[in-house]
């Protein structure tokens, strides 16, 4: 990997490392990269750097929207399914499967701002407390809720306030769901 090869040579470089012959490191890597307020040398790490990078595209990817290689990524990997529990192909880029693996890093450490809700997803994006709400549903249960408008967050806001009679509404429909022998059969595909 080309990240850990650049850090190993920063080391080398450092150290004093030739070929063969190998110097006493007086200090750890771990030190030398820390803050100088830390008493380090304030080195960066590349793995840090390249992981900062990485999170960074992932953050375009979801807040970008008007991006051409936003369109171009959703066109050819998405297809519908949902950023957050696709599954990458053998054959996807490299960038688009770095993208994938952050969303475990992102997912408990991203905050959503709903705004007026048109970008976000009810069930499927962690948009409550970085939790998905459509985890304790059946995937049959979300279609079903998906293909009746119940998916946009803006669904549920009305002139900027919480449609609270919508929510209730919701609520009891999928709970009449889960009782009703079609509730059965959604549970039974888990």
């Amino acid at each position: 990997m080309v990240v850990n090869l650049t850090e190993r040579r920063m080391r080398n470089f450092i150290w004093g490392y030739v070929e063969d012959k190998k110097k006493m490191h007086r200090l750890c890597w771990k030190k030398l990269a820390a803050p100088k307020e830390k008493e380090g040398l304030g080195l960066r790490r590349i793995v840090d750097i390249d992981l900062a990078s990485k999170c960074n595209l992932a953050c375009d990817f979801l807040l970008s929207k008007d991006r051409i290689w936003v369109a171009w990524f959703e066109r050819c990997y998405l297809k519908q399914a949902s950023f957050w529990n696709m599954v990458p192909k053998v054959t996807s880029s490299s960038i688009w499967k770095s993208i994938i693996v952050i969303r475990g890093i992102m997912k408990g450490n991203c905050k959503y701002k709903i705004r007026n809700g048109q970008n976000i997803e009810v069930f499927i994006d962690p948009w409550y407390e970085g939790q998905f709400l459509g985890d304790s549903f059946s995937h049959r249960l979300l279609r079903y809720l998906n293909s009746n408008k119940m998916s946009c967050l803006s669904e549920f806001i009305v002139n900027n306030q919480w449609d609270d009679e919508r929510m209730l509404n919701t609520n009891q429909e999928v709970m009449q769901l889960e009782n009703t022998w079609w509730g059965r059969y959604f549970e039974m595909e888990r």
